[in-house]
């Protein structure tokens, strides 16, 4: 099962148009990966454990946005099969099931195969549940440690995870290990965290000011919008996930499909007092954390697939079991029919959001009409081969967006190899910035109107709308895929 996932993952992964915010991710794997440090070096508006992790991979598998968006599709894969394994619980025909919901799911195809925090994340968190869920042959302690590890590294990937340590807690709490008991069950599971967690502990006593803008000092004041404005934007969200708002961004009615079947099943466990599977727990936990960033967007909620579709599956295997128990064994036909109605309407839809982020963009977040064939991975990859042709090795270039750089030799202007600190620039001081390794627009316009940088490449869009009138001592070397490559005049 593992590597039909793989087969289905990974090119999923590799065809899936680019995301915007993916450019800054892979550069700063790039950037560890050749020895520059989080936080120190480089502006970084995560918790660190992704560019360890792809900086990693890179070393071995070389800099390309093919060797990291192959290693995204790797953890996706591995996601299904920890759900196929929990699943089998049931049978193996309910746990083919359950992978059939998690690869049509737009919200997993869309997010899991991107080089973003959400499948890494997931995976461990995913697999934390299912060893605190699972019996295992694992001695106890070891296992309630592994699992704390695995929460920890979580939240060293997603911070925002960190919210979801009570609800772990809770679910030792309903779960508890005869061998240890609650209070020494919970001790382990910390520790656990807390091991995890010890490079994130380490870096905030280094310097905290630093750590503490990168990973939440910035979030507080990336948005313009006013409380009112956000209010407004997080119920647009909310009725978007529910489905009682049209969404370009994905099919409307498979995530609160999901939600209603494992509401379902989590209350009809409670009034007939059986054991209820903890997954849902967990999800109700990420929908409320979802809402807390702010902005939020409906990517966010990607996050509760895997324990959705275990509660999902959990109530169509009860009410299938209730309901041979409850009819004529002629009958059985019947519920197998109405599971496989259930599929179809399902994955109505599938096909159309797939071809949205696999090949036209209509609709998807940061892509504009007409943009699709220019963020593609065999797009961007030229762009980068381009630009190592045409500097000398280990140039600095002026990319606003640092997605371009991945597979070139060029080497990004200080400061933006993040494509988010300039829009926080104008909101702290000069002082502040230069600490935080970050610089304005005004900043990038000033370098380029002084010929600081040898060579520049921008989005055309970018370019005539914010810095046509400052390239007066450049010259274009080249136009493809949508940029413009501009050389310093001799």
């Amino acid at each position: 099962m593992l590597t039909i996932l793989l087969c289905i993952f990974i090119p999923i992964s590799l065809n899936r148009l680019i995301a915007g915010d993916e450019g800054f991710y892979v550069l700063a794997a790039k950037l560890v990966a050749s020895g520059d440090r989080l936080y120190s070096d480089f502006f970084y508006p995560q918790m660190p454990l992704l560019p360890w992790i792809y900086g990693t991979w890179m070393r071995m598998f070389g800099p390309t946005w093919e060797s990291v968006r192959i290693l995204a599709g790797i953890f996706s894969a591995l996601i299904g099969y920890l759900i196929y394994l929990h699943l089998l619980a049931f049978n193996r025909r309910w746990a083919i099931f359950g992978i059939f919901l998690f690869v049509t799911s737009t919200l997993v195809f869309a997010w899991y195969g991107t080089v973003k925090t959400f499948s890494i994340s997931i995976l461990f968190l995913f697999s934390s549940y299912y060893l605190l869920d699972k019996k295992s042959s694992l001695n106890s302690w070891i296992k309630l440690v592994l699992a704390g590890i695995l929460f920890g590294l979580s939240v060293e990937t997603r911070l925002f995870f960190a919210g979801l340590y009570p609800i772990f807690l809770l679910l030792i709490f309903i779960r508890p290990d005869p061998m240890t008991g609650f209070l020494k069950s919970a001790l382990l599971f910390s520790l656990g965290c807390t091991i995890a967690l010890f490079p994130s502990i380490y870096l905030a006593i280094s310097n905290f000011d630093i750590f503490y803008f990168n990973n939440l000092g910035y979030h507080l004041i990336r948005s313009d919008r006013g409380d009112d404005a956000m209010m407004r934007a997080k119920l647009t969200i909310l009725n978007t996930v529910l489905g009682l708002r049209d969404s370009h961004q994905i099919t409307g009615y498979q995530l609160p499909t999901l939600l209603v079947l494992s509401g379902f099943y989590a209350f009809g466990s409670i009034f007939s007092k059986t054991k209820i599977d903890s997954a849902f727990i967990v999800a109700l936990g990420l929908f409320i954390l979802n809402f807390i960033p702010s902005p939020s967007y409906v990517q966010y909620f990607s996050t509760l697939m895997p324990f959705l579709i275990i509660g999902a599956v959990s109530s169509l295997y009860s009410l299938y079991k209730f309901y041979l128990q409850n009819t004529y064994r002629p009958k059985k036909s019947l519920a197998f029919i109405s599971i496989l109605l259930f599929s179809a309407i399902f994955i109505t839809g599938s096909y159309e959001d797939l071809q949205k982020y696999m090949k036209n963009g209509i609709g998807v977040i940061g892509i504009g009409p007409g943009d699709a064939p220019n963020k593609t991975i065999s797009a961007v990859s030229e762009i980068g081969e381009k630009i190592s042709q045409s500097i000398n090795p280990n140039e600095e270039v002026l990319a606003e967006w640092p997605g371009f750089l991945i597979n070139s030799t060029a080497k990004p202007v200080p400061g933006l190899e993040n494509n988010f600190g300039w829009k926080v620039g104008h909101k702290i001081s000069p002082e502040l910035r230069r600490k935080y390794k970050i610089i304005s627009r005004d900043e990038i316009k000033k370098l380029i109107q002084n010929g600081v940088p040898s060579s520049v490449i921008l989005e055309v869009k970018s370019y005539k709308r914010n810095y046509k009138n400052s390239m007066n001592l450049y010259d274009i070397a080249w136009k493809d895929h949508g940029v413009i490559f501009f050389r310093k005049k001799a």
